[in-house]
């Protein structure tokens, strides 16, 4: 039986494209980088989807297998809770600004938000 227990540490927004809303999230654990690209849609699903995303890749490999109760994983995620509501308020954030795009009249005032979103790279989740 192994039973691997993994705790995000960090959460980066890398890089965001406000015309298709697709963005790539970095997430940094203590057993390595998981990089994932998703789109700005369902914002409810997302930290769900960045959670299974992690236990997917990060999921230990049958060469890990050991002695007592072969054939049996677990893999556990300590600070999911946190992990979920940080990604969705960061990305309600980010969805408003977006939204806020549609409003702007003015060409300069509207590629500068444009600018400002493409180039957006932050930290969503830092323990």
């Amino acid at each position: 039986m192994i039973v691997k227990n993994i705790i995000i540490s960090e959460i980066r927004l890398v890089e965001f494209d406000p015309k298709t809303k697709n963005f790539i999230l970095d997430t940094y654990t203590n057993d390595g980088i998981v990089r994932k690209t998703y789109k700005l849609a369902l914002i409810d699903t997302i930290p769900e989807q960045v959670l299974h995303d992690v236990k997917k890749e990060k999921f230990p490999r049958d060469d890990e297998d050991d002695e007592i109760l072969p054939g049996i994983k677990l893999l556990n995620i300590k600070n999911d809770e946190e992990v979920k509501a940080a990604i969705l308020r960061s990305l309600l954030k980010l969805s408003n600004e977006v939204s806020g795009m549609r409003r702007i009249s003015s060409a300069s005032d509207y590629m500068g938000a444009f600018k400002r979103l493409s180039t957006v790279q932050e930290i969503i989740y830092k323990k």
